[in-house]
């Protein structure tokens, strides 16, 4: 392999101490803007991490429960690493929410460097091998990253190298358990499995290992990592994979210029271009230039080939529809929806900085070896590592931070000094984070973490049923909608902070075609306890379908139709949102009565055809409610604005817009109606779990036991006996045929599932670790051994 031949680490104490100095620099650089910020640190776009030492403990197992109860409850159906949340947890509950963000960052990339130097080293000397670290620590890349707030991304950097040193050795014994658990730990970042993956099956093929440790490694990976796919593909299927079918405007949103994407900039948020000036992204050109040159050079060598090919493809990809791939992308995107993991570009950059940093580090080490050209050499070296840690020094400064007022601390006391269970929500229910120029900044709210043993009834989006929520307290006093959706929700406490002010914040692509809906906060700070709404209850019901906004007390169906397969309007969407339809979800600022029914797909426009091929029932509205479709007849009247419809194919809807679409059914027939029932109970919640509720009971037949968590069919209740549906749109119901009292038990059955992968990650976890311990008491003993026979007296 010529100049890239493999070599041995250099196990010295100089090696390490020098190694471990440099890391330490570049730990610094990232941590020290972070410590010297008023409140607590900020990301500006996916930020999730505690404002409040009450958060916590909550916080440390976000990632260890197969459901998740904020919001209005969902499965963990987006993957979710469960150890990262468990250090980053335990750091926030002894040193603080602030503190322990400093100190996470610093020691991962701490961590992330010194492990990178030791990779390099491999082919590289030392001096050429710290070079190559910066560019890696140095780029765009973790910048772009850790301003967005994708925390998980950082930890996976970090630990990579790792995976990469192991693979090459691995041919000691457990090595091949070593690599697995390493394989899944660094898969943190979801992403990060299959480009590991296709990291280790090279390797493997050049070091002729790939039966006896790289192939084992993988599957000991797939086990590790299994409690984050688990929940996301094997109970609800590709929902995860697919959590946004992509358009057309979002890959464009995506992509970058193949100029940007050579120098890995252009990032979605725009971070690089506001925290980097022109003079140091016009100096990323050297990059690029530095390794095309030196694979040019050296093309006689298959790794330089190999790499130089690899680190071109992942420019392509990055530059997306700009690119020249664009039409190979398009379809991968439409018909795999697997692909839908990568919807985010930009993390092909990861194989890109890599390939940057191995090809200019060997391109230094190759002018340092030479006598002639050891000057230029040297040069290159302050160059890039100049350029590095002026990087390094924009990753984190003048990030966005989180100050609480001495109101918001009261109010997360007495939530968190609470013992009942339910969800609090804050007036406005999503708001961004403030920078320290006072300018507000799109991103995650704390006050979607929960708050003791309260969960949060926020949700990640602006989505029914939060919606409700947020119009209903723009007026002084809260309106009936929004008095029913505390109700559906269980909401038990609500925080009105005047000093809040929130913006709807909606995709990229998306933000400046409607206008924004500000939502004001109420005037006057305060808690507001609401007793009697709790998570579990027992209500009258009603068979009448209906929507979530129709008037009446109890609870009800809002399915119109029985026996029927919804379709997936997602699909459906044309591809530009400003001129046909597309997803509910990103745009928020559609009125309140949109969110009368599930999220579905809708038309600015007064006349839209949607595309169906098949007869079908149609649930739709519109603002006044006077709308009319070809080739369609009216079966139902859901309330003032939606209706049911029996459409013949390809219906054409006409009315004053904007017309939602809310569910299309295929198949089917009506469903039978039932008046509501008065019959009520009582029910006294003994433990709760997110994922399992013990309750003792008194109901009477005909009426409705509720848990106010997001419909899933895995729901199960042990002794109901009745139907389990959906009702009021989202939540669960078990219709009691008969009285009851006893005890009652409420499980998420996907739960099982979960923690059997759990289980498994933990088993090979724990098991390499053993190995680890064993493996140096027997290497101590070893030496000792060596060293008494070796200074043994001879008789």
């Amino acid at each position: 392999m010529g100049e890239l031949a493999i070599g041995r680490l250099p196990y010295t104490i100089r090696f390490h101490l020098g190694a471990g100095a440099v890391a330490l620099v570049f730990g610094l650089i990232y941590a020290l803007p972070l410590l010297r910020a008023d409140g607590v640190p900020a990301f500006q776009q996916d930020w999730l991490w505690p404002a409040w030492p009450q958060q916590c403990a909550a916080f440390s197992l976000k990632g260890a429960s197969p459901w998740i109860s904020g919001g209005t409850g969902l499965p963990a159906s987006y993957p979710q690493p469960w150890w990262p949340y468990l250090v980053a947890g335990s750091l926030c509950s002894a040193l603080g929410p602030k503190l322990a963000l400093v100190a996470y960052i610093g020691c991962v990339v701490f961590v992330g460097a010194y492990l990178a130097i030791r990779l390099f080293s491999f082919v590289l000397g030392p001096f050429s091998a710290i070079a190559a670290a910066a560019i890696l620590w140095g780029s765009p890349v973790p910048l772009n990253e850790i301003q967005a707030g994708h925390w998980f991304f950082l930890t996976s950097y970090a630990v990579a190298p790792l995976v990469l040193e192991t693979a090459f050795f691995a041919t000691r014994r457990w090595a091949w358990l070593h690599l697995g658990v390493l394989l899944g730990v660094a898969s943190a970042q979801q992403q990060f499995f299959p480009l590991l993956t296709a990291a280790l099956l090279g390797i493997g093929f050049s070091r002729r290992n790939l039966l006896s440790a790289t192939l084992p490694a993988i599957l000991v990976g797939v086990a590790v990592v299994s409690p984050l796919w688990i929940s996301a593909v094997l109970l609800r299927q590709d929902a995860a994979l697919s959590t946004i079918y992509t358009f057309g405007h979002w890959i464009d949103s995506q992509s970058a210029p193949l100029s940007d994407a050579l120098r890995m900039i252009g990032y979605i948020g725009g971070y690089d271009a506001g925290l980097l000036n022109h003079a140091t992204r016009l100096a990323l050109w050297l990059l690029p230039v530095s390794s095309i040159a030196f694979a040019i050079f050296k093309c006689r060598i298959a790794a330089v080939r190999n790499l130089g090919l690899i680190c071109v493809v992942s420019v392509l990809l990055y530059s997306g529809t700009r690119g020249p791939l664009s039409g190979v992308i398009d379809w991968a995107f439409i018909h795999i929806h697997p692909v839908n993991a990568f919807r985010e570009l930009y993390i092909f950059n990861v194989v890109t900085v890599f390939s940057y940093a191995f090809l200019t580090g060997s391109a230094i080490n190759t002018l340092l070896r030479h006598t002639r050209y050891r000057i230029l050499g040297i040069f290159l070296w302050c160059v890039f590592v100049g350029l590095s840690m002026v990087i390094m020094s924009r990753s984190t400064i003048g990030m966005s931070t989180f100050t609480t007022t001495a109101f918001e601390q009261r109010a997360v006391n007495a939530i968190a000094q609470k013992h009942s269970w339910g969800r609090f929500i804050v007036d406005p229910a999503i708001e961004p984070v403030r920078r320290p120029s006072g300018e507000s900044r799109g991103g995650y709210s704390p006050w979607l973490l929960p708050i003791g043993l309260q969960w949060s009834g926020a949700d990640y989006g602006q989505t029914f049923p939060s919606m409700y929520v947020a119009r209903g307290l723009s007026a002084p006093t809260p309106d009936r909608v929004a008095n029913a959706a505390f109700q559906r929700i269980g909401i038990t406490d609500l925080i009105s902070d005047p000093a809040l002010v929130s913006t709807t914040v909606v995709e990229p692509a998306l933000r400046n075609i409607y206008n924004r809906w500000p939502i004001q906060s109420a005037k006057v700070p305060g808690v507001r306890d609401f007793k009697d709404n709790t998570l579990v209850s027992v209500e009258p019901y009603s068979a009448k379908p209906g929507t979530f906004a129709s008037n009446y007390s109890g609870v009800r169906t809002i399915d119109p139709v029985t026996q029927a397969r919804p379709l997936d309007l997602m699909p459906l969407a044309e591809e530009d949102p400003r001129e046909s339809w597309s997803p509910l979800a990103f745009w928020p600022t559609l009125p309140v009565w949109a969110y009368a029914e599930p999220n579905g797909i809708f038309t600015l426009r007064a006349t839209a055809r949607l595309s169906i091929a098949t007869d079908s029932f149609i649930a739709a509205g519109n603002t006044d409610g006077h709308l009319t479709l070809s080739g369609c007849v009216s079966a139902a009247t859901l309330d003032g604005h939606f209706r049911l419809f029996r459409c013949a194919k390809d219906p054409v809807f006409s009315g004053a817009p904007p017309i939602v679409v809310s569910q299309v059914f295929e198949g089917g027939a009506l469903a039978t109606t039932r008046p509501q029932t008065g019959a009520m109970g009582t029910v006294h919640i003994r433990q709760i779990l997110p994922w399992q509720i013990r309750l003792d009971a008194q109901i009477k037949g005909g009426s409705a036991l509720v848990l106010r968590q997001s419909f899933n069919d895995l729901w199960a209740c042990d002794s109901c006996g009745g139907r389990h549906i959906a009702v009021d749109g989202f939540a669960n119901a078990w219709v009691m045929p008969a009285d009851f009292k006893g005890p009652l038990t409420l499980t998420y059955r996907g739960a099982y599932a979960y923690f059997l992968g759990l289980t498994l990650s933990l088993f090979f976890i724990i098991n390499s670790f053993l190995a680890t311990v064993l493996g140096g008491i027997r290497g101590l003993a070893k030496y000792v051994s060596t060293e008494c026979r070796v200074s043994a007296p001879e008789s």
